[in-house]
């Protein structure tokens, strides 16, 4: 995500390229706005690194996140 957001391309056919679409298509840019002004992270558990992947299922599962692209 972070190559994508440094390249600004809104055209970029990947679930990377959302935040880029999002900004490109919602909001009258001029300029790339930095990255910590466009979204907020909250840690909601520090997991083992051998179950990340059950726990970012699970949080995603529960939170139903989205993004207007």
């Amino acid at each position: 995500m972070r190559s994508i957001w440094n390249s600004f391309d809104a055209t970029a056919d990947s679930d990377k390229a959302a935040l880029s679409k999002h900004f490109y298509k919602y909001h009258d840019l001029t300029q790339k706005p930095h990255i910590a002004q466009c979204f907020k992270v909250t840690f909601v558990e520090q997991p083992k690194a051998s179950y990340h992947e059950e726990c970012e299922h699970k949080w995603f599962h529960k939170t139903d996140p989205e993004i207007n692209i």
